[in-house]
């Protein structure tokens, strides 16, 4: 863990000190060459990954994280660290679901967004569950599933109450002010969007105070307050300008000359659409100059000028279809690709059923053998009992007679010092006999006189 810690540091010193976004990936892929060990290889993919998104390179890299990661996973030797490239396998998942996003393939990207939610919820890793719940939620929503687009961001914003994650919820209650306000549910809406905005002064999150501002803004102009409107849209406009943000400065813009042709301020509202669409032509951003072209159709029809109405409807017709097009484009390389996904899908249906087969056979001859197993072990066992019980037995009747033979030999020597007495008090008595009786040479001479 230590090492870990301190591979991190030194790859955060590496990006702190580049200076510019080129330099940074070069940076990083120095980095990736010198780096010996694995989990700074991984915590080095991961950082290219985040900072090489709008090159379109960065899924050579997540292939790279995906295939280390899993390779650790796989090894039964890497107990301690095994759970860091549990989370860069998961990362890598869902990166796969944000690049199928991209391409159009929304039920790829559903598939990798779960599969990867579960491995984060067998590991407990709640932190990133709650972004994938936003991955999901913003999908949902983008569908016109609003409703299980709330449901999934209410996750996403619970997990990150838990985690204590203050940018992660200011973000998620804007999301969820946003979503309440497209069914509107207006009051809900503000009360989410307030939240958020509170949380992001506190944080002095910019980027964050702009989106809550803007969206506030539109809540109000759907409320019909247009004078709170424009006091939330002035302070986000004032922030996009602190910040740069022409984009988010050419939609408020919109939206501001919207208001002032609803109000009658022709001079003003003019003013900020010609600014909107000068802006969103500069961006070239296609939908920034629909918008904006189609605010100042309906001014300058206002004003009766004709010829300044038809150009920018022209220009709104044009740019509209544009839009129109690119979506039906997309729509069609989303049904091909769905059609590729569910033709491999059904190739991959039949091998798996061909492999269901002969799983099922290998199967059975597995279980025949461990039957074989068992019986042989069960009759061993059996064996050994009946040999253990003759040994007992054995033993016993060793025992048994070890017990006789002491009794036998003790008789035996009971019967031995009694022949012994017997004949000691014999040889005894013969000796008193042989002291009372006269002897033989006694005798013999008496009979010679």
């Amino acid at each position: 863990k230590l090492f870990y810690i301190f591979t991190i540091i030194l790859i955060q010193c590496a990006i702190n000190n580049c200076f510019g976004q080129s330099t940074l990936l070069d940076s990083l892929k120095i980095e990736l060459k010198n780096a010996k060990n694995d989990t700074t290889r991984c915590e080095i993919l991961r950082n290219l990954i985040d900072n090489d998104y709008n090159t379109k390179i960065w899924p050579i890299y997540n292939e790279e994280l995906s295939k280390l990661s899993k390779k650790h996973i796989a090894d039964g030797n890497f107990t301690n660290s095994k759970n860091i490239f549990i989370k860069y396998y998961a990362y890598a998942v869902s990166a796969k679901g944000l690049d199928a996003q991209e391409r159009g393939n929304i039920t790829k990207a559903l598939e990798f967004y779960f599969t990867s939610l579960k491995i984060q919820e067998q590991s407990g890793f709640k932190a990133e569950m709650a972004g994938n719940y936003s991955n999901i939620a913003y999908i949902y929503s983008h569908q016109g599933d609003i409703n299980s687009g709330i449901k999934f961001m209410q996750k996403a914003l619970k997990l990150q109450q838990e985690n204590v994650d203050t940018n992660g919820i200011a973000e998620s209650l804007n999301n969820l002010g946003t979503l309440y306000k497209q069914v509107l549910q207006i009051s809900k809406a503000e009360e989410y969007l307030n939240l958020s905005l509170e949380l992001n002064k506190k944080i002095n999150n910019k980027n964050g105070l702009v989106n809550c501002l803007t969206n506030l803004g539109g809540v109000y102009m759907a409320k019909h307050e247009l004078e709170k409107s424009i006091s939330y849209f002035l302070q986000a406009l004032k922030l996009c300008k602190e910040i740069n943000d022409e984009n988010g400065m050419s939609n408020i813009l919109t939206n501001m000359a919207n208001i002032m042709l609803r109000l009658g301020k022709m001079d003003k509202a003019i003013k900020y659409g010609e600014q909107s669409y000068n802006l969103a032509i500069d961006l070239n951003y296609i939908e920034n100059i629909r918008d904006a072209s189609n605010v100042l159709f309906k001014i300058y029809k206002k004003q009766n000028n004709n010829k300044g109405a038809l150009e920018m409807y022209e220009k709104y017709i044009l740019f509209r279809d544009s839009i129109s097009s690119e979506t039906t484009r997309k729509s069609s390389i989303k049904s091909q690709l769905k059609y590729e996904y569910e033709k491999k899908a059904a190739a991959d249906s039949v091998l798996v059923a061909e492999e269901k087969k002969l799983s099922n056979v290998k199967f059975k001859h597995e279980q025949n053998q461990r039957y074989f197993l068992y019986g042989g072990l069960g009759l061993t066992i059996l064996f050994g009992i009946f040999m253990f019980n003759r040994f007992r037995i054995t033993q016993k009747q060793k025992v048994l007679i070890q017990q006789q033979k002491l009794i036998v030999e003790k008789q035996k020597h009971i019967v031995e010092e009694k022949q012994k007495e017997v004949l000691d008090s014999i040889r005894y008595a013969k000796r008193i006999q042989q002291s009372l009786l006269p002897t033989e040479k006694y005798i013999e001479r008496i009979l010679k006189k």
